[in-house]
């Protein structure tokens, strides 16, 4: 099933006070990247490179510590020569990060020669690290990215570049793994028998499997996005090109398990056979052999002249995943930032929409939060001030009464009452023509305390007996065939 989603961004409730979330901007003088972070029960790091006019203009690997409160910390990491970033992060059961970078100690450009590894705490202070240099004939590695092991340990998948006896350039993809120190174990390479490149983009471990999957552009005959699967033993065994008839995907950015055969990804498509090849933000639900399952389309209709970036998904549990997707204009400084709060089944439940006349955004990832919230993050531009942004949204902030249509039409009228309510809540809704319709109520974390399938009539009411559930907020959604209105109310 394909759904093009029609986002009506029409506010029918009061604007939400975000006493949970905040905004940080913290002014740069110069460029900032934050390419990766994690989170733990005290805070969030990020992490990623600097450019510092400074150091003739290298990459300068920097962290921040972020506190559930929005306080921060700084630092950063300056080589005695060459340059470094960071690439990919996972925090540890002690509270440090393991975080996975380059580093080329010798020379300036592009061309990092080790693998470097550092485990950092909260302080932002490095407690151990290492670095390993590439096996010959490599030369040049890039696109680093991790994933925790299931047996404590953590796996790292980076490309690596060879010149080939023809002077032609191949990357390959070389697997490794670590203990939580640091610790190089074992490591393999996987040869591209053509001329490609093989660009990680997210590794995870298959759920109830000792398996990992590596989304990457390249790595098959056609040099296209695909997935390729790895044993426990880092030996590569398939790869599956990521295709559907007439849609494509491009720039694969991360993905969810559901369960040990079907995973959610999120990714950037295009119709191969349209006339404008216009690249949309999509949300693709597959089986381990790429069968697409289910796809959740988001397009701007509002203007063509805007392209998705950056595409990020984080799960919180089956009723609350977040997915992030920035658009800028080809022409201007002027963007926006999309989010949807979605389920396991990809149901559109709510949207948030911002945007600034004054900046320009870059958001380059996402992360949960121990609250059940989520954090985007990367950097924005106020004419030639960087700044690097972060902003923490609550799953109460996605309440955004939508339509969720292939076409645009507006669902019927709810009404409820009373709110907030001690015992029964009153549901009701006009203009039903003897239709079904689905009503859910969830708690503010996403658990679902009842579902009922009902046929009305004309101005129907349905009550719902709420005296038992917890006081707090709650979330109701009403769906009526194609339709759905989503809300909250407060038990007293």
């Amino acid at each position: 099933m394909r759904r093009h989603i029609v986002l009506l961004l029409i506010c029918l409730i009061p604007n939400i006070v975000w006493s949970q979330g905040w905004e940080l901007y913290f002014d740069q003088p110069c460029i900032t990247n934050l390419n990766t972070g994690d989170s733990n029960e005290n805070g969030h790091y990020f992490f990623g490179k600097i450019a510092k006019p400074k150091i003739d203009e290298n990459n300068v690997a920097y962290a921040m510590f972020v506190d559930n409160d929005g306080s921060y910390k700084y630092n950063y990491y300056i080589p005695e020569s060459g340059q470094n970033y960071f690439s990919s992060a996972l925090c540890l059961e002690n509270g440090n990060a393991f975080v996975a970078g380059l580093k080329n100690p010798t020379e300036y450009g592009d061309e990092y020669k080790q693998i470097w590894i550092a485990i950092i705490n909260q302080e932002l202070e490095i407690v151990e690290e290492h670095t390993y240099p590439l096996p010959s004939p490599y030369f040049l590695a890039h696109h680093v990215c991790v994933a925790a092991g299931t047996h404590g340990d953590i796996i790292l998948a980076v490309a690596v570049r060879r010149v080939n006896p023809n002077w032609t350039v191949n990357n390959d993809c070389m697997i490794c793994r670590f203990d939580v120190h640091g610790n190089m174990l074992e490591s393999k390479i996987t040869v591209t028998p053509f001329l490609g490149h093989v660009n990680p983009r997210d590794l995870s471990i298959m759920q109830g499997s000792e398996n990992m999957m590596l989304m990457s552009s390249g790595f098959n005959s056609s040099g296209g996005q695909c997935i390729s699967y790895f044993d426990k033993d880092l030996n590569f065994f398939s790869h599956h090109n990521v295709l559907d008839g007439r849609l494509v995907a491009e720039w694969m950015n991360s993905s969810i398990w559901l369960d040990n055969t079907h995973f959610l990804m999120s990714a950037m498509i295009f119709d191969r056979h349209s006339a404008d090849e216009n690249e949309i933000a999509a949300v693709f639900k597959c089986d381990t052999t790429l069968a697409l399952l289910d796809t959740l389309i988001y397009n701007r209709v509002d203007t063509a002249d805007y392209t998705p970036s950056n595409r990020a998904l984080q799960y919180v549990n089956d009723s609350t995943i977040y997915f992030a997707t920035y658009h800028q204009a080809f022409f201007g400084t002027i963007n926006s930032v999309v989010m949807m709060l979605i389920d396991k089944d990809l149901n559109l439940l709510g949207t948030k929409c911002f945007r600034y006349d004054d900046r320009n955004f870059n958001i380059y990832h996402m992360q949960k939060t121990h609250d059940g919230g989520c954090l985007i993050y990367g950097n924005c531009k106020f004419g030639e001030q960087n700044a690097v942004y972060i902003k923490k949204l609550m799953r109460e902030d996605f309440v955004v009464p939508l339509s969720v249509v292939e076409n645009t039409e507006v669902c019927h009228g709810v009404d409820v009452y009373p709110n907030p309510t001690t015992d029964i809540l009153n549901i009701s809704i006009n203009d039903v023509e003897n239709q079904e319709v689905v009503v859910s109520v969830c708690s503010i974390s996403g658990q679902k305390m009842l579902e009922r399938k009902l046929s009305l009539s004309d101005n129907s009411t349905i009550k719902i007996d709420v005296s038992s559930f917890e006081n707090g907020v709650y979330f109701y959604d009403v769906l009526n065939g194609k339709n759905s209105l989503r809300g909250k109310f407060i038990k007293d």
